[in-house]
């Protein structure tokens, strides 16, 4: 789920929208609605991820409100979590589309592949994991406003902004700028 596990602190952004896909893979692979039942969501960690177990319990009302194996229902969804290395992640901010198109169509596909977009209503932001030096040259040519090995400027583009293209449809559409600037 390319989720690294420290950053799953309690009431945090990473947290709910771990959650929140885990909630929506329950309601997808089973016949249960998470968000109107009741789940017992037990977290088992191991060397290098945590094994999750979710168990909906009985739509039977039982006669104590303790919950015991009777009115635990056996349908499980198990979720491997494996942790992610901690990468270093840079945060580039334009004051417009073409600024960042002019930008991405510069950067190597590697750099492009690890990047995602983020549109705001005063700005459009790029973030990188682990940029090479050269593509961090080539992006400071195109903006002066940057966050070198900053996760928390990600995360605050993730909570306050629109993802709006990531990863390899961000190559696509590097790709895309290229030919019509006629670049190769």
């Amino acid at each position: 789920m390319n989720i690294n596990i420290k950053n799953l602190k309690p009431d945090s952004p990473v947290l709910h929208n771990f959650l929140f896909r885990i909630m929506e893979r329950v309601k997808k692979e089973t016949d249960f609605n998470p968000y109107t039942g009741q789940i017992v969501v037990e977290a088992l960690p191991t060397n290098d991820s945590i094994v999750l177990t979710v168990t909906k319990i009985s739509e039977e009302k039982p006669t104590s409100k303790v919950i015991t194996k009777d009115n635990i229902k056996t349908k499980k969804i198990r979720a491997v979590v494996k942790e992610k290395k901690s990468a270093d992640i840079s945060v580039f901010y334009f004051n417009d589309f073409e600024t960042l198109c002019q930008a991405i169509i510069h950067l190597s596909h590697t750099a492009i592949k690890s990047a995602s977009y983020y549109k705001s209503e005063n700005y459009h932001a790029l973030t990188i994991q682990d940029p090479s030096h050269k593509d961090i040259l080539i992006l400071k040519e195109f903006t002066d406003n940057f966050e070198l090995n900053n996760a928390l400027a990600e995360h605050f583009l993730q909570e306050h902004c629109v993802l709006k293209i990531s990863g390899d449809e961000l190559i696509n559409m590097a790709d895309g700028i290229s030919r019509l600037y006629d670049i190769d």
